[in-house]
């Protein structure tokens, strides 16, 4: 995050903020799903092994993105920590476990399957013609689901994405809104003759908003 042009004022607080989550013992206790993979190590003096890093949970690249929007909503850090680990204990950490739960607790794989048969029911075409270019509909989409869209729509769009799942306790909106971006950009996607326009075409997703997107692929359909 710290080259985004949204997020970089908030590397400062956002490194401290992160610091501070690996070592809460209660992270790994709080997730919906267990952490995976689990590291031990012995404290200093003592051969006993524990949780490394102690809060159970490893970091990984991308972490400091369910942190960054939070930043934009609370002036203290306190405050938008807080929201982050409740946020990491109740939905993201099914980001990144194999966690194969049913809808409304769909975990990445659910997520993902989700995603491509919401596709082929609302733009079989779009969905064929990705498949024949090259890179997967699935390819596409998996870094947007995986990042919750953050450093892929602005920080509104973002937020009142999150607020969708919040709403409806759920990672559910991920997939749809990925559905979503693929069938407004139908037309430029079944133009397309490449991988590399393909990606060209998909690569910004800044001036997207998330409401009438979604709305479109749940009622107009």
């Amino acid at each position: 995050m710290a080259d985004s042009e949204h997020y970089f004022v908030f590397e400062e607080a956002m490194r401290a903020m992160l610091l501070a989550f690996s070592r809460d013992a209660s992270a790994s206790i709080n997730a919906s799903v267990p952490a995976a993979p689990r590291l031990a190590a012995e404290a200093a003096g003592n051969k006993q092994l524990r949780p490394y890093p102690p809060s159970g949970i490893l970091p990984f690249q991308g972490m400091a993105s369910y942190l960054a929007p939070l930043c934009y909503l609370y002036e203290q850090p306190a405050a938008a920590f807080r929201v982050f680990a409740a946020m990491y204990g109740r939905y993201w950490c099914r980001l990144h476990t194999i966690n194969v739960q049913p809808a409304p607790s769909a975990g990445l794989p659910v997520l993902c399957r989700t995603f491509l048969e919401l596709l082929q029911d609302v733009d079989a075409e779009v969905y064929r013609h990705l498949s024949r270019l090259g890179p997967s509909a699935l390819d596409l989409a998996f870094p947007w689901i995986m990042a919750a869209f953050v450093g892929h729509l602005s920080p509104a769009e973002t937020l009142l994405l999150w607020d969708r799942i919040i709403g409806f306790d759920s990672l559910l909106p991920l997939p749809v809104l990925a559905a979503a971006v693929m069938t407004f950009r139908r037309d430029l996607v079944l133009a397309v003759h490449s991988s590399d326009e393909l990606l060209e075409v998909l690569e910004d997703l800044s001036q997207l908003k998330v409401v009438p997107l979604m709305q479109a692929v749940l009622f107009d359909t």
